[in-house]
C-alpha cells in the first residue's frame, strides 16, 4: 500500500515462516529490538495505536523492560474497550514476563496486572480464575487496606466459583486485616460480600441485610464509591425478593448511577437485572424488557456468559408473565444452552423449571416432566446450596402445576402447600400469593368453592400490598369463576372487568400490539383447570 504509508505485507503465511526462519536468531532479536525503537521515534505523538505492536516486538527482541511496559499498557487500553480476552492475554504475558525478571520488578507492578486479570476474568466468568488473580494481587499488596480489598474481591470471586471454603477464608482475613486497621472500605468490601453468602447460600435474609446495611454505610463513611455502590447493588436484591419494589426501583436507580459513574459493568449489570425483575412483578413488562435486554447487550460487550444466560432466562419468565409462552420458551432455550456449557447448576435448574412450566402450558406433559424430574432428584440429596432454598420453592410450584394437570389432585395441593410454607419461611410474599393461587386453582377443581374463595382473597390482599399486577388479576379471575359456577353472573363479571383494568394497567407499557393482545387474553380468560 503506497497510502496513508507505504507497507509490505507478505501475500501467504508459509512465506513469511520461511524468511523469518532464515534469520540469524540473535539478528532476529537485534531486528525486532530495532523495528520497537523505530515505531517509538516515528508514533512519538500517537504510541497508544501501537502498544500491542512494540509489546510483540520487544518480546520477541527480549527487552523484557519494554515488552513487559506495553503488554501491561495494552491490557490497560484493552480494558477501557472491555475487550477482556485481549486484557487476559496481556496481564498473562506480562506476569510471565515478570516471573522471568524476578526481583527487577517491583509488587506494585504486580499488583495492578493481577487486579486487572481478576477483574477481566471475572467478567469473563472465569470465576476461579479471578479469585487466583486477586490472591495473587493481595500478596503483593502493603499490608492493611489494599490486601484486605483483593482478599475482599477475592472472596466475591471464589464465591461466584462455588468455592464456598476459600471464600469463607479470605472474607475472613480481610475482615481480621480491615478492623484491626480501621480501613472502612475494605471492612465495607468485605460484609458485602459475607452478606451476599449469606443469603445466597444460607437462606440467612436476617445476616444477608444487617451484612449489606452496614457495608454501605461503611462504603460511604469512606468515601469509597466502588464499595458503596457494590453494596448497594445487594440491597436492591433483598427489596426485590422481600417484594419491597418501590425500594428495589430507588436503591437500583442509585447502584446503577454509581455503576455508570465509575465505569463498572458488573455495578450496571446486577442492579438492572434486580429492576428488570421488580418491574416485571409490577406489571411494568415494557420497562422490565428493555432493561434486562439493556443488560444482556452489556454482558455480550464485555464476554460474560453466566449473568447473559440468567438474563435471558428472565427475559423468558417475563414473557411467560405477559402469555407469550413461544417467546418464553425460545429464551429459556437460550438461557438453558449457555448454562450447561457453564455447568452452574443453579442457572440450568431455574431454565429448566421455566421450560418445564412453558410446555406445561403448551400442553407438551410428558415433556414439561422430562424438565422437572432432573431436578427434584438433585434437591433430593445434599448438594451445592448456591440458591437452592428458593429454586426449591419453583420445583414445589411446578411439580403442583404437573399434578394439576394430570388430576393428581392430593398430589397438587400438597405441592402448593409445601410451596407456600417455604414462600413464608423466606419471606417472599410473591411466591407466598403465587402459592395460593395455585392452592385455589386446586380447590376449585375439587369444588371446595369457600375454600378457594378464601385463598384467591389471601393471594389477592398479598399480591395488591406489594403491587404484584398478575397476582391482583389472577385472583380476580379466579373469583370470577366461582361467581359464574354460582350463578352469579353479575359479580363474575365485575370481578373479569377488575381482572381486565389492572391487566390494562400493564398493557400499556408495552409498545408489542401482538404482546398486548395476549396479555389482555390471558388476564380475562377462564381459570384453567
Amino acid at each position: 500500500a503506497l497510502h496513508p504509508e507505504l507497507a509490505y505485507m507478505f501475500k501467504h503465511a508459509l512465506t513469511h515462516d520461511v524468511a523469518y526462519d532464515s534469520v540469524v536468531v540473535e539478528r532476529r532479536k537485534s531486528l525486532h529490538r530495532a523495528i520497537g525503537r523505530v515505531i517509538e521515534d516515528l508514533y512519538a505523538d500517537r504510541l497508544a495505536e501501537h502498544y500491542e505492536t512494540l509489546a510483540h516486538h520487544y518480546s520477541r527482541g527480549e527487552d523484557w523492560q519494554r515488552a513487559l511496559l506495553y503488554h501491561e499498557r495494552s491490557a490497560d487500553k484493552a480494558a477501557d474497550t472491555h475487550a477482556n480476552r485481549a486484557v487476559v492475554d496481556h496481564c498473562r504475558r506480562a506476569l510471565a514476563i515478570a516471573e522471568r525478571l524476578a526481583a527487577e520488578v517491583p509488587d506494585d507492578v504486580r499488583r495492578r496486572l493481577n487486579e486487572r486479570l481478576g477483574l477481566a476474568c471475572f467478567y469473563l466468568s472465569e470465576y476461579a480464575a479471578s479469585g487466583a488473580a486477586y490472591e495473587e494481587a493481595a500478596a503483593c499488596s502493603p499490608a492493611g487496606e489494599p490486601r484486605a480489598m483483593n482478599l475482599g474481591a477475592a472472596a466475591f470471586s471464589h464465591f461466584w466459583a462455588h468455592r464456598y471454603e476459600s471464600s469463607e477464608r479470605c472474607i475472613g482475613m480481610a475482615l481480621e486485616m480491615s478492623i484491626g486497621r480501621k480501613a472502612p472500605a475494605a471492612e465495607g468490601l468485605a460484609l458485602a460480600v459475607r452478606g451476599f453468602c449469606r443469603g445466597v447460600r444460607d437462606a440467612d435474609l436476617d445476616g444477608f441485610e444487617a451484612d449489606i446495611a452496614r457495608a454501605v454505610e461503611l462504603g460511604e463513611e469512606s468515601g469509597h464509591e466502588v464499595v458503596e455502590a457494590f453494596a448497594r447493588v445487594y440491597q436492591v436484591l433483598s427489596a426485590e425478593w422481600t417484594g419491597d419494589y418501590p425500594t428495589a426501583y430507588a436503591r437500583a436507580e442509585r447502584a446503577i448511577q454509581l455503576g455508570r459513574k465509575l465505569r463498572r459493568p458488573e455495578l450496571i449489570i446486577l442492579p438492572s437485572w434486580f429492576l428488570g425483575k421488580a418491574r416485571c412483578c409490577t406489571g411494568d413488562y415494557g420497562g422490565a424488557i428493555g432493561i434486562l435486554e439493556e443488560g444482556y447487550h452489556l454482558c455480550d460487550r464485555i464476554g460474560d456468559r453466566a449473568w447473559k444466560s440468567r438474563l435471558l432466562n428472565t427475559l423468558g419468565w417475563c414473557f411467560d408473565e405477559i402469555g407469550n409462552v413461544e417467546r418464553a420458551r425460545d429464551f429459556n432455550e437460550r438461557a438453558a444452552l449457555l448454562a450447561r456449557d457453564l455447568g452452574d447448576p443453579e442457572i440450568l435448574s431455574n431454565a429448566d423449571i421455566n421450560l418445564a412450566m412453558n410446555h406445561l402450558e403448551l400442553g407438551h406433559l410428558d415433556r414439561a416432566e422430562g424438565y422437572l424430574e432432573p431436578i427434584e432428584r438433585t434437591i433430593a440429596v445434599p448438594g451445592d446450596p448456591w440458591m437452592r432454598w428458593r429454586y426449591a420453592i419453583h420445583v414445589r410450584h411446578a411439580r403442583g402445576r404437573i399434578e394439576l394437570a394430570r388430576g393428581d389432585l392430593g398430589a397438587a395441593l400438597a405441592a402448593a402447600e409445601e410451596g407456600l410454607a417455604g414462600a413464608r419461611r423466606h419471606r417472599a410474599p410473591r411466591l407466598e400469593a403465587r402459592e395460593q393461587l395455585l392452592r385455589a386453582r386446586v380447590l376449585l377443581a375439587e369444588e371446595r368453592r369457600d375454600a378457594a374463595a378464601e385463598a384467591l382473597g389471601a393471594a389477592r390482599s398479598i399480591a395488591s400490598r406489594i403491587g404484584y399486577r398478575r397476582g391482583v388479576w389472577e385472583a380476580h379471575r379466579g373469583l370470577a369463576e366461582i361467581a359464574r359456577r354460582a350463578g352469579e353472573r353479575a359479580r363474575s363479571a365485575e370481578h373479569l372487568a377488575r381482572a381486565g383494568a389492572v391487566a390494562e394497567e400493564a398493557a400499556v407499557t408495552l409498545a408489542d400490539d401482538e404482546l398486548k393482545r395476549g396479555l389482555r387474553a390471558s388476564a380475562v380468560g377462564a381459570i384453567s383447570l
